[in-house]
């Protein structure tokens, strides 16, 4: 067996032994979850900068929520030069309005307003002002509080019109669907800015947002397992959420949380195999990189064989004077019939993952309504995650200036 042979039944094998398991855990847990009874008093902090378009209907939102308990909405108005303060302030008598000059971090405006209220109720929460709630989301996700700190939403894409969109709306399927699974695991590694809760004294003991760090979300789900502190997750309490609408502005975005992740790792890199942080140090980050490498070989090495191929079909052409000839290609890329089983069974497990993904999410697949988000997922979904990885290794490698 050739090297190639061996790197490409590793891939297969990583990439089939996780599905499986994601497969088995999360219907062996789907419904498995503690109940807290009651309703605690809860402060929503809402950060937003030139959110006028937005901030509203967010605004709306977190006040038709069916819940018994207390709950505090705060805006921060995080220097708007547009009328997002002007909208909020009418909400006068609801809501509460904070001022504060545009720092350029949505950390900086979230600690601002847990330094300046300070927050009394028994949980905070964040939403970003782009963002808006299920009428019972908060009812969900506070009963599966249990004895968490903190609980992680289920995100959806709000109105997808472009196809970058969509494909990001299969995603954030997706992401329901692995959140619980690393729910069970108890390795989750971000806690989303819109949604996520917390309780207010586990929160104060973490010590709020790092306003230093490029995805302060996910640094802040890192510090609390390194505090032993626990993160639950809702796969039905639902967070509608704006996305990148062109392939530039989700290249920034996904760049800046890839560099995010790398960093945050670097930073808690104690964890990696370390048995005292459970799944998370030794399985999820292992396995995290293993799939980086597995998007990089999967994309790189048809293309050097491709171009190898050229390469040497040029050679041998200009040894017979570029005379005509019929070109010969092995565009096979590996030997077919060897790895058909593999790719075969491969697709069924993607498939299956999409459809599970989807209906996990209390969506309808709907093929001939979503063809397009489908197609678009499974075509360029992964050429586009291997494009941001690339990316954000080189920036990171390059020391590239950081942008929040």
């Amino acid at each position: 067996m050739q090297p190639i042979d061996t790197a490409y039944l590793s891939v297969f094998f990583i990439m089939i032994y996780s599905s499986v398991l994601w497969f088995i855990v999360f219907f062996r847990n789907k419904n498995d979850f503690p109940v807290t009874a009651g309703s605690p008093s809860i402060t929503f902090l809402v950060p937003a900068f030139n959110e006028e378009k937005n901030i509203g209907r967010c605004i709306d939102s977190l006040l038709s929520m069916d819940y018994g308990g207390e709950v505090k909405i705060v805006v921060i108005n995080d220097g708007s030069t547009d009328r997002t303060g002007e909208i909020a302030k009418q909400y006068a008598g609801k809501v509460t309005v904070l001022e504060k000059p545009n720092e350029g971090k949505k950390s900086k405006a979230l600690n601002y307003a847990l330094g300046k209220l300070p927050v009394s109720t028994e949980l905070t929460a964040c939403m970003d002002a782009d963002s808006y709630v299920s009428k019972d989301y908060l009812k969900r996700i506070v009963e599966h509080m249990g004895n968490a700190d903190a609980v992680t939403p289920a995100m959806k894409v709000s109105e997808p019109r472009t196809i970058y969109q969509m494909v990001q709306w299969v995603e954030y399927c997706f992401a329901i669907f692995l959140r619980r699974v690393f729910s069970v695991f108890e390795c989750q590694y971000v806690l989303p800015g819109p949604g996520s809760i917390y309780r207010t004294a586990s929160l104060k003991k973490a010590g709020y947002f790092d306003e230093n760090n490029l995805t302060e979300d996910m640094e802040l789900a890192f510090r609390m397992h390194d505090n032993g502190q626990k993160i639950g997750n809702c796969v039905n309490a639902f967070v509608y959420t704006e996305c990148p609408d062109t392939f530039r502005k989700l290249l920034k975005q996904r760049v800046r949380w890839y560099r995010g992740y790398l960093q945050n790792v670097f930073k808690y890199r104690h964890m990696i195999l370390n048995p005292s942080y459970g799944n998370l140090g030794i399985y999820l980050i292992p396995v995290n990189f293993i799939w980086i490498f597995v998007l990089l070989f999967l994309f790189i090495y048809p293309i050097f064989n491709i171009a190898s191929q050229i390469w040497d079909f040029s050679i041998r052409w200009s040894s017979i004077g570029f005379a005509l000839t019929q070109p010969k290609f092995n565009i096979g890329l590996v030997y077919l019939d060897f790895y058909i089983v593999f790719w075969a069974l491969f697709w069924v497990l993607n498939i299956m993952t999409v459809y599970l993904s989807i209906t996990a999410s209390g969506e309808k697949v709907d093929l001939k309504a979503r063809k397009k988000y489908y197609i678009g997922y499974v075509l360029m979904y992964p050429v586009m995650l291997t494009i941001f990885w690339i990316a954000a290794l080189w920036d990171e490698i390059s020391k590239a200036r950081l942008r929040w």
